[in-house]
Order: C-alpha cells, then sequence, then structure tokens
C-alpha cells in the first residue's frame, strides 16, 4: 500500500495575462491558497476512482476495464512528455462518455486523469495492474483565474509520476530534473482542458514565487521585498479556453491593433520587473524569495 499527498499553489498574473499566450512575457506570484491531492494504491484491486467534492464529481471504473482501454492506445513512457494525440484523445472521450465538443473543464479534467493514468500502468506493468483511489481538494475557487486547473494539473502530474516511480516516493524535495519533468506533463495536463495555454501557470504552481515567464526562455524566479496585494473574487465564472480563444480572433482578425497593444503590455512588464528590482534593492535586508510569506513554496509532497 502506497500513501501519498501532495499540494500545490495557485497563482495570479500581476502583469502580462494574454499576452503571453504570444510569446511576450508575464510576471505572475503563487498564492496562499493550495490544491490537495490525495492518493492511495494497492499492488492489486479491481477499481479506480476519481473524487474531486469541490465540483461535484466521482468516477469510477473497472480495473479490468481501463487495461482493454489502454491496450489500444500507443505506448507511452512516463520519462519522455508527450502531447496526447488525437485518436487517444477520441478513445479516451468515447470511454468516459464524454462528447468530442464538449469543453467543460470538469469533463476535460476526467480525460487528463485518463491519460496520466494509462502512463502510470504502462510504466508499471500492464500485466501487474495498480488500483488507485484519488481526491482532490482545492482551497481555489474554479474557473476565477487563480490557477485552479494547474494546481490540479501539478498534484495530478506529481502524484502519477511518484506512484510510477519516475520520480522521488521519500525525499521532502524534488531535484530540479524531477522539478521539469512534473512541470512538462502538467502542462500537458493544462493543454487538454485549455487547449493553447501559455505555460504560465503551471510553471508558478509548480516553482512557486514570482515568476518572470516567457515560452520558450528558462523562466526566473525575481527576489521582492515584502508587497501586499488585494485580490478580489467577483465571484463571475468564466473560461480560460473561451477567453483565450476570443483573444486568438481578434488577433486574427485586427493584427495591426493588437500586436502594439501585445508590444504595450510586453514593456509594462518589463517596467514592472525594473520597478520590483529598484524595491528590492531598497530592502535588501529584507528581501526574500517568495511573495507570500509562508505556505508558498511551490509543489510539496
Amino acid at each position: 500500500m502506497l500513501d501519498i499527498c501532495v499540494s500545490a499553489p495557485g497563482k495570479v498574473i500581476l502583469h502580462g495575462e494574454h499576452a503571453v499566450v504570444y510569446g511576450k512575457s508575464a510576471l505572475a506570484s503563487s498564492l496562499d491558497l493550495r490544491t490537495v491531492l490525495y492518493i492511495k494504491t494497492a499492488p492489486s484491486g479491481s477499481s479506480v476512482t476519481l473524487t474531486l467534492p469541490n465540483i461535484g464529481l466521482e468516477r469510477r471504473w473497472q480495473m479490468t476495464d481501463l487495461i482493454d482501454l489502454y491496450e489500444t492506445l500507443p505506448n507511452s513512457d512516463a520519462q519522455n512528455v508527450s502531447a496526447v494525440g488525437k485518436s487517444t484523445l477520441r478513445c479516451l472521450q468515447q470511454f468516459a462518455g464524454i462528447a468530442e465538443e464538449d469543453t467543460d473543464p470538469k469533463q476535460l479534467a476526467v480525460i487528463a486523469f485518463l491519460y496520466l493514468h494509462s502512463l502510470t500502468l504502462s510504466t508499471l506493468s500492464r500485466g501487474d495492474p495498480v488500483s488507485l483511489s484519488v481526491v482532490v481538494e482545492s482551497a481555489l475557487p474554479t474557473a476565477a483565474g487563480l490557477g485552479s486547473s494547474a494546481a490540479f494539473a501539478v498534484c495530478l502530474s506529481a502524484a502519477v509520476l511518484m506512484v510510477a516511480g519516475t520520480v522521488s516516493r521519500t525525499q521532502s524535495k524534488w531535484e530540479s530534473g524531477e522539478l521539469e519533468l512534473i512541470n512538462k506533463w502538467a502542462f500537458e495536463v493544462e493543454r487538454i482542458i485549455h487547449g493553447d495555454p501559455s505555460g504560465v501557470d503551471n510553471t508558478v504552481s509548480t516553482y512557486g514565487g514570482l515568476v518572470l515567464y516567457r515560452k520558450s526562455e528558462r523562466m526566473r524566479q525575481i527576489k521582492v521585498p515584502p508587497l501586499k496585494i488585494i485580490i478580489v473574487d467577483t465571484r463571475i465564472a468564466r473560461s480560460t479556453r473561451v477567453l483565450v480563444q476570443r483573444v486568438r480572433e481578434k488577433c486574427s482578425k485586427y493584427p495591426g491593433i493588437i500586436e502594439p497593444v501585445l508590444d504595450s503590455i510586453q514593456a509594462i512588464v518589463m517596467k514592472a520587473v525594473d520597478v520590483l528590482a529598484a524595491l528590492t534593492q531598497e530592502n535588501r535586508d529584507t528581501s526574500y524569495d517568495m511573495l507570500e510569506i509562508r505556505r508558498t513554496r511551490g509543489l510539496r509532497m
């Protein structure tokens, strides 16, 4: 019996929202609100259960049915990150009873779970399956732009890789290579849920702190003095997938207007970095690595 508990923080993008999808920089911070994933495994068993009480989701599958499904999927290696293919996605959707056009994040989270679970079985042994019971609880509101799906993705990725033995199960802190692998698989989960994410959400959730992020560049954690940030939850739900698609449509329709806006957003991000750097110099004795004081580091076991 292997019991696992991992947690990851949410995030807030201070500057660079949407522009980061188009290769611009974003300045984002982890939050002192976390998602926690509990997973229990047994060397044999007959079912896999996924429970997300915050959103009223509970799904259970028979292990034999999952094995039959996974045997139709391409073999995957947990060490080598790969995006879910269209044929694999269709197989998972059909198995879960989810329509191809369904973009409900709750349903897509089920697809993401099944995809990563298939990696676990493939890594361990198809002939010696592991029964899983997974419960995910969160202090993060959903559909609020605070990275609830990214925190879920990071927790799921870490837990699955731990079960597979791909990352450490015993050390109190993962090595940089392990964190990188967790982050990459979390990004693939985000792609399933959101379609075309930038990668900033899962990166902040994995590493924690204040992060300067840009696609195709190494993220940079920034030291800052103690700051207070007020976040107001409007309780108006919105879909990241839909919002990103709307911006994409505007970029395609009005490139001459939108591209200068994206450049201006980039300039604001870099100006904010300069301001924070100046504040850090003025408060050298009180600066610290994390924007939030205590429970704000990245992924935890």
